[in-house]
């Protein structure tokens, strides 16, 4: 089991991560071709991913991924991040920072982080196909509507999370 203190640790780093987050890409929405702010909120999304990961959170450590991909991509120059894009990072940023309030509380809760990875990974797949070039806001990107089509959707339909429990590890401890 994952020690208490190993716990509040990741839970107040995380929340750093999460508001770094959130400032950066208020930024970036004024100035989405800022390199050093792509840097910086890709190197924060890096460090969830792996965070949530060595803690068992794989649900975080998967939306953390779809994201840091999607900056990743904008930093690089392979595409060039878009108002849906924006919204997608955001909301990202809200589920991740529920689950990490729910582990901060010891709470259950449900959500479809399944259909959200998808809509990143989607995106950033179409986004990468029209190059950095064809950027304008006007690229109209087709992603699932969160809550409507998704809850209709067999295989995303919302998981119960038990968020306050990651896996017990200690058995692989040297």
């Amino acid at each position: 089991m994952v020690s208490a203190d190993f716990l509040l640790i990741f839970i107040d780093e995380s929340q750093e991560h999460i508001q770094s987050l959130n400032e950066g890409l208020l930024a970036l929405e004024n100035n989405p071709d800022n390199q050093e702010c792509l840097q910086e909120i890709a190197r924060n999304a890096h460090t969830l991913k792996g965070g949530s990961k060595m803690m068992g959170f794989d649900d975080i450590n998967q939306i953390a991924h779809k994201m840091e991909d999607l900056l990743i991509g904008a930093r690089e120059g392979e595409l060039r991040l878009n108002p849906r894009a924006m919204d997608l990072l955001f909301e990202g940023l809200d589920v991740i920072g529920t689950l990490i309030n729910a582990a901060a509380t010891d709470q259950r809760v449900e959500v479809n982080f399944e259909g959200l990875c998808q809509n990143l990974e989607d995106l950033t797949l179409t986004l990468k196909s029209a190059g950095p070039s064809s950027i304008g806001s006007d690229l109209e990107v087709e992603t699932r509507d969160s809550a409507d089509e998704q809850a209709n959707t067999p295989e995303t339909e919302p998981v119960s999370l038990e968020v306050g429990r990651p896996p017990d590890y200690s058995s692989r401890i040297l």
